[in-house]
């Protein structure tokens, strides 16, 4: 797609499909995923899929119509879900953990939150874990996957009504790394605060600022509010679970100095592979049980 993108429009619908096939990406994903939905189904009707608890099975699980269980379409739905969050949730999950790693002094709080959520219910609900909640969105608000948002293009010449004129064909966005990190927007905004957006008062009547909440003019992250993204909620519970394996069983540090390196393209930011982090098994964790 990338380097679609730097050559003539004329070549381009030769060249994009020329590239697709010759990297069998496709193909292979394909093959993997309708193996796994044949072994699911044949699971699910020897009454055998109840031990299964991944989005697979979830899928599988709200498929109500015939059509809808058709395993064409599954296999169609897991390969989208699976091209959909093959790049923004590794991305934010990376920065995540190197904000862990890089003000690893949170890590204490972290656990013991997990720790009361532990024994309040024998088992952790994600819900109830607030400031991990506070922390992943602060994390997001300094390390945006792209300097922009919301990307529109404009099909007839449009006027602002402070007078700006887009032509038609001309691309207009968010500038979310841009007002992620305005005063006007945020209190001490190049500071990393994971307390930001969190409240340990829920009787208040004021609405919690949750990971998943999007504002188009402060926190751009998910999208506009009226076409947000729809598989944040998975992505924040898949980013969730992770972080919490980690908190549980390994201890963490940033094995590079200096600030997280960012690798650019075009707009995107990503976290460079020059970023390094070491991980060390917890003697009382589950790997060592």
């Amino acid at each position: 797609m990338e380097l679609c993108r730097l050559l003539p429009k004329c070549i381009v619908k030769f060249v994009g499909p020329w590239l697709m096939a010759r990297s069998g990406a496709m193909q292979t994903v394909g093959r993997y995923v309708t193996k796994l939905v044949h072994e699911r189904l044949v699971a699910r009707d020897n009454d055998n899929d109840g031990k299964f608890l991944d989005c697979t099975q979830f899928i599988i699980k709200e498929s109500r119509t015939d059509r809808q269980r058709s395993p064409i379409r599954l296999v169609q739905q897991m390969v989208a879900l699976q091209f959909a969050s093959a790049h923004q949730l590794p991305m934010a999950l990376a920065w995540a953990i190197i904000m862990l790693c890089k003000h690893s002094e949170y890590i204490p709080l972290l656990r013991h939150e997990l720790q009361q959520s532990e024994l309040h219910s024998r088992k952790y609900q994600t819900k109830d874990l607030l400031l991990l909640d506070s922390f992943l969105r602060e994390s997001s608000r300094l390390n945006p996957l792209d300097c922009l948002s919301v990307q529109r293009k404009a099909i007839q010449p449009f006027t602002f009504s402070t007078g700006e004129h887009i032509p038609a064909g001309n691309l207009v966005a968010v500038p979310q790394q841009a007002i992620m990190r305005d005063e006007n927007n945020y209190c001490d905004p190049e500071t990393f605060d994971p307390f930001r957006f969190y409240t340990t008062d829920l009787s208040t009547t004021e609405p919690v600022v949750k990971f998943t909440d999007s504002h188009c003019w402060k926190y751009p992250f998910w999208g506009s509010p009226s076409h947000s993204c729809p598989g944040r909620w998975y992505a924040a519970d898949t980013m969730k679970h992770a972080i919490v394996h980690l908190l549980k069983n390994y201890d963490m540090e940033l094995a590079t100095s200096g600030p997280p390196k960012v690798m650019k393209w075009t707009t995107a930011l990503a976290p460079s592979f020059g970023n390094r982090i070491t991980l060390r098994a917890r003697p009382d964790s589950d790997l060592c049980a």
